[in-house]
């Protein structure tokens, strides 16, 4: 009994001061060329399969809209889904084209999603859609867990959504200055000190720097820092205790399938109250911050570089000063 005691806390995953990092598959930089003519092949050799029936009834002209959009996700997924069940061992997909399926799918799934409160609870249509989501996304993924419903919206009583808030961007002069005169007066800060922060980011590129950052002590300053390049991981470190993150940085979409999004909606169903940021590749004007509030994210810092250089570092320090800054001054719970 001793020696199964023995083994079992042997099994008790610890978090390190320096965590350990597994080194995930580097992207090819030539896929993409490859992909495109991969599609053009497949759009004049191959005859994409038939067209779901969609009938738009008597609802508002935003379903309408939605569901033509939805169609022409479908013309270009019939070909894929065609040219796929013709193999009879279909090899694995190229990271590269993961990754753009997977937006393409995210963003369609996205769309059907704007149609919750639109519509009647039951729609054959939409049930079909999301149905077709789920063909899609299990030729990209084996494995993949599906799309059951459209993604949960949680309220927020105490905040308003305001973009330049959401999208933290520094506040204007004349508040930036009431805050330096609030500092000097009384010589404390609306960030807390000490905050344990979780930063989860699919690519080792970026978790390379994020380390570099943290050991030279640049990045957050004395917070506690640990990385994940598996949302996953995280997902499971919070939910057997072994931690509780006052903030999490995330990537929002994963080359695997479980990026932000599905963390933020699994924590959220769970009463995770924590503070949740998005760490993007998108511009602003691509995101739907409202959308985004709505998914349970408390906020999101654009980085359409997609690098990591010294000025992404200081935007990031100073991204998590302005979200405290708006959350003293508005007194939001989180």
């Amino acid at each position: 009994m001793d020696k199964l005691a023995h083994q079992a806390a042997r099994l008790k995953p610890s978090l390190p001061k320096t965590p350990v990092v597994k080194t995930p598959r580097i992207l090819p930089t030539n896929t993409t060329q490859r992909w495109v003519k991969l599609e053009r092949t497949i759009q004049q050799h191959i005859k994409p399969a038939s067209q779901l029936h969609i009938a738009p009834p008597s609802t508002p002209p935003q379903y309408e809209q939605v569901m033509q959009q939805f169609l022409q996700f479908k013309k270009e997924a019939d070909v894929f889904l065609y040219y796929r069940a013709r193999q009879t061992q279909a090899a694995p997909l190229e990271p590269e084209e993961i990754r753009q399926w997977l937006e393409r799918i995210y963003h369609t799934e996205a769309l059907l999603n704007t149609l919750r409160g639109v519509i009647q609870a039951k729609d054959t249509p939409l049930e079909q859609a999301y149905t077709y989501l789920n063909e899609v996304i299990m030729a990209v993924i084996p494995g993949m867990r599906p799309f059951k419903a459209p993604l949960v919206q949680f309220k927020r009583t105490d905040r308003v959504y305001k973009q330049h808030e959401f999208f933290l961007h520094e506040p204007t002069a004349p508040r930036r200055f009431v805050k330096n005169i609030r500092r000097f007066l009384f010589g404390n800060s609306p960030r807390p000190e000490n905050l344990q922060i979780a930063i989860f980011n699919d690519s080792r590129f970026f978790i390379d720097d994020f380390l570099r950052w943290y050991k030279r002590g640049t990045l957050f300053g004395q917070d506690r820092l640990v990385f994940f390049t598996n949302a996953r991981d995280l997902l499971n470190h919070i939910e057997q205790g072994y931690m509780n993150p006052d903030v999490i940085i995330t990537d929002i979409l994963s080359a695997d399938g479980v990026g932000g999004l599905f963390l933020t909606q699994e924590l959220r169903s769970k009463r995770y109250n924590g503070i949740i940021l998005g760490l993007s590749a998108y511009a602003e004007e691509d995101l739907n911050g409202a959308e985004f509030m709505s998914y349970g994210f408390d906020g999101i810092l654009s980085n359409p570089l997609n690098d990591t250089t010294p000025e992404l570092r200081q935007r990031m320090n100073q991204a998590l000063d302005t979200y405290f800054y708006y959350r003293d001054l508005h007194k939001w719970k989180r």
